[in-house]
């Protein structure tokens, strides 16, 4: 896709291989490795022929793992401001703080994208000063067309719950389930929709509560699709239920554009995105009884009000068309400032 866009705006460009270098001594990671560091000379010989033929006014790196791997020719040669965009920073343990002093010499300037990577980036050691808070935005796209494959298995008085993204421990899933199986005892028109691909061991913990509890008829499980438009279009509320915190939160402002109603852990930026019980509502992680509480209070009552200063929300604050100006300025002041 960004190739694509590259070559549909006429942006010339040149590519090289990035690998991966981790600290871990599990056989897999020492391999991958190895691999990477074999690759670096090539790396530095691409880097190089392109600043030299460029001639660049600043350097901007999509995260810090190219910063590591790139550090030689950037310390000697890179004559220009070097910036960084932030959407993970790791915990701030002592080695990744040491990390962080690495590559930080390196930096001219960071770009946020939440307030809370901000704030856990200043966990590592950073400077204040130098990084800047420019939230992602997303497109908005609303077509006639919509895809009902989901829906059209359920009963028209269906109220559909969604769930999608990585299929781990930390996104929350299983706090979900046990949330809409005591939602459903008093309200069964709910049913449950899992999105993303099936990914071991949390789809067989999940088939087995299912199971357990006797639900299979009201769960489905879309497994990759797409588009992710189908999704939405067969859902009626989203929940991100996260146990850890992320970075944005590109679901629960995509759910919002979609005008569905969204329910959220407090968790990393999508405390940013959602104003609590005006365009969404957020709940502390892993409180099952205010999940199921949440739910039931959205299928109980008319949340037309919620869904349109949801979409005005994504729309006024976190649209890509505004966001990605704020970006491009930024980049070009800072660069001529420097």
């Amino acid at each position: 896709m960004f190739k694509k866009s590259l070559n549909e705006n006429s942006i010339p460009y040149t590519e090289s291989w990035l690998g991966f270098i981790s600290k871990s001594l599990k056989t897999e990671y020492v391999k991958m490795t190895i691999h990477g560091t074999s690759k670096l000379p090539l790396l530095y010989y691409h880097f190089l022929r392109t600043y030299y033929r460029f001639k660049p006014e600043a350097l901007y790196f999509a995260n810090r793992q190219e910063l590591i791997l790139l550090y030689p020719v950037l310390k000697l040669f890179a004559k220009v401001p070097v910036l960084c965009h932030l959407h993970d920073p790791p915990p701030p343990t002592p080695f990744q703080k040491r990390s962080f002093r690495f590559y930080d010499k390196l930096v001219t300037h960071y770009i946020s994208i939440s307030d809370d990577v901000r704030d856990r980036a200043l966990m590592l050691g950073m400077n204040a000063s130098k990084i800047t808070t420019i939230h992602n935005g997303i497109e908005i796209k609303q077509t006639d067309y919509e895809n009902l494959i989901f829906r059209e298995k359920w009963s028209e008085e269906s109220i559909i719950i969604g769930i999608t993204g990585q299929m781990t421990e930390t996104k929350g899933h299983l706090d979900l389930l046990e949330a809409f199986i005591l939602a459903r005892k008093i309200d069964q028109r709910l049913k449950l929709l899992i999105g993303s691909k099936p990914i071991e061991p949390l789809y067989t913990k999940l088939k087995k509560r299912i199971a357990e509890e006797n639900i299979a008829d009201f769960v489905q499980f879309t497994g990759w699709l797409d588009e992710s438009k189908t999704f939405y279009d067969n859902i009626d509320m989203l929940v991100l239920a996260s146990r850890h915190d992320e970075g944005f939160g590109l679901v629960v402002a995509e759910a919002m554009s979609y005008r569905k109603v969204v329910i959220a852990t407090k968790s990393g930026g999508a405390k940013e995105i959602i104003i609590n019980k005006e365009s969404g509502f957020l709940i502390e992680k892993g409180d099952i009884s205010a999940l199921k509480d949440c739910i039931l209070h959205a299928s109980e009552n008319n949340m037309d009000l919620v869904r349109n200063n949801a979409y005005n929300r994504i729309d006024n604050h976190f649209n890509i068309s505004i966001q990605s100006k704020k970006l491009e300025d930024f980049i070009i002041k800072f660069a001529n400032k420097c």
